[in-house]
This record gives structure tokens, C-alpha cells and sequence, in this order.
């Protein structure tokens, strides 16, 4: 079922030349700035920097301008809107008396990716209109096209891919659509069209079918979340603490991390690609070289003492991702040592995971190398990735969980 466009509520302050309004989208909840001061659009410059502080900022962007019926007319761009997550920036260019170097800086910053359908048109239009120099763009019209496997000269506009890919029903009115966007306090309708497209543009990027559910020796189904987006990991660490809330004091979490193989000789590690955690049957595989910021509901989870984060080898992944991604765990814990420890048979210190999962889980592991060696930094896995990732977490929770537990 479709969510409707038409669902929005918008409230307004009374400020004339800047307006703060809640844009409600499905049921999604949309902080929209207007403005025509520089003032606020530097403080939502800060605000969203602040947030995603050491990562790519992906910022849907979208243009509106006066309808031109002639072919010799040339209307300036009237509003530039910025959306990044569900904080929105509708910045009325038309009417400012200067634009803030802040303003200039992020639009052609080095950690900002710019995306839309027809961005490029965008970008060129600001840069002839106002002199404003944009930096990467992605236009959004071909990667979506890909995801949907749409052939030929086949093009949905931005209504039909948010229909097709996010399942969001986008209602662009015409009267709205072809407006005097040159007024200077626009109309609710105006606010909520202009702050919706930016919105989606962002969310259609950002998007991905980030569920999986993966079958491990015909029978555990791990239901695995895939993802670069810091809010899914976020989520993700909040479901784990709630449905675990009773036993956070003797946790077990199966950690594990990938990165890209270097295959130079003498040649420095590529970076942390991956960090891959599992608890029960939830798996996160959450992608560090690509998010879009590392939440620090996640650093907290990786950092709290009552848990145990095991793995083989996990000392050497936790250091990585402390010294490369500031992300210290606090109880790392080998399942070499732990499981030569508990059954007191010193050989198994020698064993990697699959030997481990033979001995403690009597189950055969199968870790092929071209799976194993594969570009782990690619920025959408491929399904032998995904379950190869999930498997291995899964495996380093169930057989933490069943040394901790004398079950063996």
C-alpha cells in the first residue's frame, strides 16, 4: 500500500523573512526551514555538519523557479532547497541580499554528495544564475532506472521512482508545480512541494532493500539489516537493547569486520569496510566506508562494558576500528582463548571459525575464497557478500553464547 502525499500538516512561525514549519510526510516528520537571511541558513549548515561530523553528507537538492512562457525569458532560480535526513533548508535565493560563504563552502565541500533527478541542470542554473559552485552531483535519473531495471529511454520522473522504490505516493499538482515561485512569503502548499522533493530525492538515494532475511545450515533464518544509513544502525542498536533489556548484563555479540584485500606486497591494510555485529538472530551489517554518519548510539554499544564482543581474531578487528574509525570496543573476546578455555583442549587456540563452528556447533562451514577476497568496499553488496558477513557474526554470537553457556 502507497503512502499518501497527501497526509502532510504544516505548521508555521510567525518570523517574515524566516520560517520555521513541521512538513509531515507519510509518517515521516520533515523540519523545514524558509528563509531569505543568512543567519539560519548557517546555522542549519552547522546543525547538519555537527551531525555527520568525519562522514558524507548526502544532501537531496532541488530548484524552483518562475515559470517561463517565452522562449527568450530567463527567470533566476527563486528558491534552493537542501535536505538532509529530515532536516530541510528552503533557501529563497531571490530575495537575499548576499549568500553566506558557509553556504558556498557546503555546496562545493569535498564530504558532500549532492543528489536529485535533473541535479545537473540544477547545478548548472546556480551556477549561472548566482555564481554558486557546486561540488560531486549525482543525478539520481540513472541510478534508479538501474535499481528498477527499466529499459531503453523508460524514465518515471521523481513521482514515479518514489512510487516504485520507496512505495510513497507524491501528489505534484500543477497549480503548485508551475506557481510564481518569486513571492516572497510562499504558500503552505508551495513550502510542503518544495521541502517533499527534496525530501525524496534524499530518501530515494539513500534507500535500499536494506532487509535480508539469510538462511544458515537450512534452518536459522538471521534477519539481517544491510545498510549505510547511520539511522538504520541506530535503529538497530535500539531494538537489540530493548528486546534484550532483561539481560544486558551478561550480553554476547558476535562482532566481525571486512575490508577490501590488498594484494600489493609491503602494501598499507585498505580501510575498515565493514563491521558486521549479531545478537540472536539479528544481524547489522553496517557499511563504515560509505555511511553517512557513524551514529553514537552505535560507538556507545561497541564501548559499553557489560557486553561481550566475540569473534576469532577480534582483537585485531577491534583495533582497527578503534584506531581507523574511533570506535573502541570495550570487552573484545577471542573465541580461540575462550573455547580452549572452556573445554580445555588447547588445540582449538589454533582453529579459525569454521574449524570452531565444526567442533562447538557440529555444523560445516563452507568460506570460499572468492567470496572471501571479493571488494568489500563496494558500496552495494552483492548476496554472496551479505550472507557471507552475516554468517560469519552469526557464527561468532552462537558459539560465544554456547561456551558462555556450557553448551558443548
Amino acid at each position: 500500500m502507497y503512502r499518501r502525499y497527501s497526509e502532510l500538516t504544516i505548521s508555521t512561525s510567525p518570523s517574515p523573512s524566516t520560517t520555521q514549519h513541521t512538513v509531515r510526510f507519510s509518517t515521516q516528520i520533515i523540519d523545514t526551514t524558509v528563509t531569505n537571511e543568512a543567519s539560519p541558513a548557517e546555522d542549519w549548515i552547522r546543525t547538519v555538519r555537527a551531525a555527520h561530523w568525519g562522514g558524507r553528507i548526502i544532501v537531496g537538492l532541488d530548484c524552483e523557479w518562475k515559470p517561463q512562457y517565452s522562449r527568450w525569458a530567463h527567470n533566476k532560480v527563486a528558491t534552493l532547497q537542501l535536505c538532509v535526513g529530515n532536516k530541510c533548508l528552503i533557501l529563497q535565493l531571490f530575495y537575499m541580499d548576499y549568500i553566506p560563504q558557509s553556504v558556498k563552502n557546503f555546496l562545493n565541500g569535498n564530504d558532500v554528495i549532492l543528489v536529485g533527478v535533473g541535479v545537473d541542470g540544477d547545478v548548472t542554473k546556480l551556477r549561472n544564475d548566482y555564481g554558486l559552485v557546486c561540488g560531486e552531483s549525482m543525478d539520481l535519473d540513472q541510478l534508479c532506472r538501474d535499481y528498477l531495471g527499466l529499459l531503453g529511454q523508460q524514465r518515471l520522473g521523481l513521482k514515479g521512482y518514489a512510487r516504485e522504490i520507496l512505495g510513497l505516493n507524491m501528489e505534484k499538482p500543477k497549480w503548485v508545480t508551475m506557481s510564481n515561485w518569486e513571492v516572497r512569503t510562499l504558500r503552505e502548499a508551495q513550502v510542503q512541494y518544495a521541502c517533499i522533493d527534496a525530501y525524496v530525492s534524499y530518501s530515494v538515494e539513500t534507500h535500499s532493500d536494506t532487509l535480508f532475511t539469510v538462511i544458515f545450515n537450512g534452518s536459522d533464518e538471521i534477519l539481517t539489516t544491510v545498510t549505510s544509513s547511520g539511522a538504520d544502525a541506530e535503529a538497530w542498536v535500539a531494538e537489540v537493547l530493548r528486546v534484550h533489556r532483561h539481560r544486558l548484563d551478561r550480553l554476547v555479540v558476535g562482532l566481525d569486520a571486512e575490508w577490501r584485500p590488498n594484494f600489493s606486497a609491503g602494501a598499507a591494510p585498505n580501510p575498515v569496510a565493514l563491521v558486521q555485529l549479531c545478537v540472536g538472530r539479528r544481524c547489522l551489517v553496517f557499511s563504515l566506508l560509505h555511511a553517512d554518519y557513524v551514529p553514537l548510539a552505535l560507538a556507545n554499544f561497541l564501548a559499553d562494558t557489560r557486553f561481550a564482543f566475540v569473534g576469532v581474531g577480534v582483537a585485531g578487528d577491534a583495533e582497527r576500528l578503534a584506531d581507523e574509525c574511533g570506535l573502541p570496543v570495550a570487552d573484545a573476546v577471542d573465541l580461540r582463548d575462550l573455547a580452549a578455555e572452556r573445554t580445555g583442549r588447547r588445540q582449538l587456540k589454533q582453529m579459525g571459525l569454521a574449524g570452531l563452528a565444526a567442533e562447538i556447533m557440529e555444523v560445516e562451514v563452507r568460506k570460499p575464497s572468492r567470496v572471501r577476497m571479493s571488494r568489500w568496499d563496494r558500496r552495494d553488496l552483492t548476496l554472496d557478500q551479505i550472507g557471507y558477513a552475516c554468517v560469519d557474526a552469526f557464527l561468532s554470537f552462537e558459539i560465544g553464547r554456547r561456551l558462555f553457556a556450557g553448551e558443548f
